[in-house]
């Protein structure tokens, strides 16, 4: 039985939008851009990292960071 930590979900821009609550509570910012508070609907605190178009690191190394 996996846990629910260990099962990888794809969410969509307006469920990522929802959760944090339109990008509004900025936690950092690292080479690839803001990182923002969410919050998910079972309540579990998240970070959701953006990718800049200005980050000089590619798609495949944020992928694969996240």
């Amino acid at each position: 039985m996996l846990d629910a930590m260990n099962v990888a979900h794809a969410f969509t821009y307006q469920e990522i939008t929802t959760l944090t609550d339109n990008f509004s509570a900025v936690l950092g910012r690292g080479g690839f851009g803001f990182v923002y508070k969410g919050t998910l609907a079972t309540g579990l605190n998240v970070a959701v990292k953006v990718l800049s178009d200005a980050s000089q690191q590619g798609e495949r190394e944020f992928l694969n960071e996240v």
